[in-house]
């Protein structure tokens, strides 16, 4: 047997801001996003090279 469950809130007017994000307590509903530092060129040449690795191991086997 499969059961569900619905679970719903009322927001008053008021607490628009609190929730939102943009009152003095809701910083932690958006937190600064941290700056990426020189990861934009090394990253994907890592998983690059990783996927190629797994690739030619997986052929290279198989031609045994």
């Amino acid at each position: 047997e499969r059961y569900g469950a619905e679970r719903t809130d009322v927001l008053s007017p008021g607490d628009i801001d609190q929730v939102s994000g943009t009152g003095s307590t809701g910083e932690w509903l958006s937190p600064a996003v941290p700056e990426r530092e020189g990861g934009g060129f090394l990253e994907p040449v890592v998983v690059t090279g990783v996927v190629a690795g797994l690739i030619y191991l997986f052929y290279s086997s198989r031609a045994d």
